[in-house]
């Protein structure tokens, strides 16, 4: 810009009026700008291009299937942390939904053409930015990136679902604050901006195509990194326990947010020295069939087993109401190993452990063809709690259901599965009363709940994995 006539002043002195000042600031006509203009519109184009073949789309209705599935099923022990982890878990799961959706009206473009009824419904300009007065530099932005200050239902549908996206973002962050992660709060934060820059583009707030590059880039990263950084169960005990940087602090977001007694129980050393020894000595429960297993086991277990077997009598068709501690072992039973370095201290008498086997077939002659399963519970087991060395005991489960045989041809036509669910609690006596018991496995420390005699209680043969306290439930699949 060009200062005239007048005598101005810069930094306090007086500039001769006999010429012009030129003020250093690049003109519209500047070659440079001129350069960043045109590869800002070329690299628009690519992406808008690259965005209405089929190509982006695909990928992203992948990405939103494995966030469906993420929401659902990894997030699921967030129902137990109460009415705002209840409320996360639905939220997320109706994102995720809007993701979905969203995803693939992006792709039906592709599929069904662009002179498709549909099509056009949820791509035209409806909804007029304009008329609100506030907002005119967000219609003239929205102009000059799409040709229209209106916006299209799909694209409008899309920026929300981003928008709630970002919301679940902030609300991890908040979560992990509070958990006394303050590296996955931070690295939270960082997605949540991405993901507030992605969702001005897609509304048209911006208009820069290197603002949608930058937030997906922080988005997508510092979500990864973010799963990285969550502390794990012993890192909760370190920091919030007796010996801990965060024991007996309430933090003042804490306080704001209500959650200040959140690793109230960690500042008893007792209950703090419980959790510890529920995450030092989780069991973890392995199965497979007898035959496989039987390839590998020792030779002095073995040599026990065979005497076992030998003083049961042989099974036949008559004995259908022997017990199962009492039937012969086959090859095709289940063996059901369960591994804990604290068990050289429990008693086995305490340990409850019951088990269910399904068998699911799946035809593949049909697009909508589903998984046709079968289940039965198995009531007793033929050995129980079997020592196998100081800290590893044994089950023998009898089968419920006869392996299947499949040939190469028939294996084309369906699929069998059988699978083996394990539900296990183990106690850990130690007064005569039982009144002060260790029982495995804890609960999540972020999540505890001190133990009351309900917990003895079987849970229900559908419940998954973290949906019961203090019990310990796997699932085993093995593909015939």
């Amino acid at each position: 810009r060009r200062i005239g006539s007048t005598s101005p002043r810069v930094a306090g002195y007086d500039l001769p009026n006999h010429g012009r000042v030129t003020l250093i600031a690049a003109p519209a006509d500047h070659p440079e700008v001129l350069k960043y203009s045109a590869w800002k519109h070329a690299l628009a184009n690519k992406l808008d291009k690259a965005s209405q073949g089929p190509t982006i789309p695909l990928i992203a209705v992948a990405c939103a299937v494995y966030n469906l599935e993420a929401q659902i099923e990894g997030m699921r022990e967030l129902k137990n942390e109460g009415e705002f982890g209840g409320r996360r878990y639905n939220f997320g799961k109706l994102s995720a939904i809007s993701d979905l959706s969203a995803a693939l009206g992006s792709i039906s473009k592709s599929v069904l053409g662009e002179g498709n009824t549909f099509i056009k419904i949820i791509n035209k300009p409806r909804f007029e930015i304009s008329k609100i007065p506030l907002l005119k530099q967000w219609a003239e932005n929205l102009h000059i990136q799409t040709g229209s200050s209106k916006l299209p239902i799909l694209r409008t549908f899309s920026a929300f679902a981003m928008l709630a996206t970002t919301a679940i973002t902030i609300w991890d962050a908040r979560r992990a604050w509070q958990q006394g992660d303050l590296d996955t709060a931070f690295a939270y934060g960082v997605a949540a901006s991405g993901g507030a820059a992605w969702t001005a583009y897609i509304f048209g707030m911006s208009i820069n195509p290197v603002v949608l590059i930058a937030g997906a880039i922080l988005f997508i990263a510092a979500s990864v990194v973010a799963g990285w950084l969550v502390d794990s169960d012993i890192e909760t005990l370190f920091k919030n326990g007796p010996f801990g940087q965060y024991h007996r602090e309430t933090r003042v977001p804490d306080i704001v947010l209500g959650d200040g007694d959140r690793f109230r129980h960690l500042s008893e050393p007792g209950a703090a020295y419980q959790q510890l020894l529920g995450v030092l000595g989780k069991p973890v429960i392995k199965a497979e069939r007898l035959a496989d297993w039987w390839q590998s086991a020792p030779l002095d277990v073995r040599d026990s087993l065979k005497r076992i077997d030998q003083q049961r009598k042989p099974s036949s068709q008559e004995e259908k109401c022997v017990r199962p501690a009492a039937q012969r072992l086959e090859p095709d039973d289940w063996v059901v190993i369960v591994h804990s370095p604290l068990f050289s201290m429990f008693q086995p008498h305490l340990f409850q452990l019951y088990a269910r086997e399904d068998l699911a077939l799946l035809y593949y002659n049909g697009a909508f063809n589903a998984e046709r399963v079968e289940r039965r519970e198995i009531p007793e087991p033929k050995l129980a709690a079997y020592p196998v060395g100081g800290a590893t005991v044994m089950y023998i489960l009898p089968k419920q259901f006869p392996v299947q045989r499949q040939t190469p041809i028939v294996r084309f036509d369906k699929g069998i599965i059988h699978r083996l669910k394990v539900f296990g609690q183990f106690w850990l006596a130690m007064d005569a009363e039982r009144s002060k018991a260790l029982v495995l496995p804890q609960p999540n420390p972020k999540m505890w709940k001190p133990y009351v005699s309900t917990y003895w209680n079987r849970p229900p043969l559908s419940a998954r994995a973290g949906d019961a306290v203090y019990w310990q439930i796997e699932t085993s699949e093995f593909e015939v």
